[in-house]
């Protein structure tokens, strides 16, 4: 499995579809907001010129009422994956990743297995109307070891890991497992520095998961040319 990963605005569309162009493979979207229909512009989601050049799945999947959790994510990207890798084509069976959403990639580079918990739309009113700070607040009194790990200004974790708590009754941190994945993992990066201001401060935020959290090649070329003769190198060099 090829995982293509890095901040907003980075190039990993470009390169993607390049990268499916030469080993005959369709790129898997693993962005949390591509997932959504409609919902087109900010996250640079694949133009229509772009998915005729390449074929893309995990896209428009659900309309922005109907949310999708990493479990349910995990499901169908997983099953995409088992496809790709049966599909006749190159010799050695390949799926290639492309995304940026950190918790998404680990969860299928690293078999993160989140609990079976699905969205409390009155809990998260409730909680929203308390206010972060008391939010966090009571997550660090009732799960420090996840309160610890989640930024106090992170919401959207924060009321997740408070969810997980009350719909169980068990802290987050004792439900988090992971199993390896049964295939080979190459990660590669994308981390130009002159991102525009539009993005910057959030791919700080991405640059942050993606070093603490995976181990990719960091790809240098300075054009997609460049990056793609680096990025088959690798690949070849892992079939060895």
């Amino acid at each position: 499995m090829i995982v293509l990963l890095g901040p907003t605005a980075s190039g990993k569309t470009d390169l993607a579809i390049a990268l499916a162009r030469a080993l005959g493979l369709a790129v898997l979207n693993v962005d949390s907001r591509q997932l959504y229909r409609g919902m087109d512009v900010g996250t640079a989601k694949p133009t229509p010129a772009q998915r005729a050049a390449a074929r893309h799945e995990l896209l428009d999947l659900r309309d922005p009422d109907q949310p999708i959790n990493l479990q349910g994510f995990s499901a169908l990207a997983e099953a995409a994956i088992a496809r790709e890798l049966t599909r006749p084509g190159p010799a050695e069976p390949m799926a290639l990743l492309a995304g940026g959403s950190g918790l998404y990639l680990k969860a299928l580079t690293q078999g993160l297995r989140p609990p079976a918990v699905p969205p409390q739309p009155e809990l998260r009113r409730q909680l929203d109307a308390l206010g972060q700070p008391l939010c966090h607040e009571l997550l660090r009194g009732a799960d420090p070891e996840a309160a610890g790990r989640i930024a106090p200004a992170d919401a959207v974790r924060t009321q997740r890991a408070l969810e997980v708590l009350y719909a169980t009754g068990r802290p987050l941190s004792a439900q988090q497992g992971a199993e390896p994945p049964p295939w080979r993992v190459l990660e590669l990066g994308l981390d130009p520095p002159d991102l525009g201001r539009r993005t910057r401060q959030f791919a700080k935020r991405q640059r942050t998961w993606f070093r603490r959290q995976h181990s990719p090649v960091w790809l240098t070329g300075e054009d997609t040319e460049g990056q793609l003769e680096q990025a088959l190198r690798e690949v070849e060099r892992r079939l060895g």
